[in-house]
């Protein structure tokens, strides 16, 4: 599991290092982000919110 995230955190670090691919994949890379929050939410019983703030893989990103 840390791995998957690792992966997936460089791979938005690159996507908004890049303003042209992030202007390009921002609606996808964000829905991206929201489903991934809903999918935790949902298997957590908690709050999007307090899932969004509280998933480490999330952190440092302003969606």
């Amino acid at each position: 599991m840390a791995h998957s995230a690792s992966g997936s955190r460089k791979r938005c670090i690159a996507i908004h290092q890049n303003a042209e691919e992030f202007k390009a994949t921002k609606e996808s890379h964000n829905t991206a982000c929201r489903k991934l929050v809903q999918m935790i939410d949902e298997s957590a019983n908690t709050t999007s919110q307090e899932t969004f703030f509280s998933h480490g893989a999330m952190r440092g990103f302003n969606h």
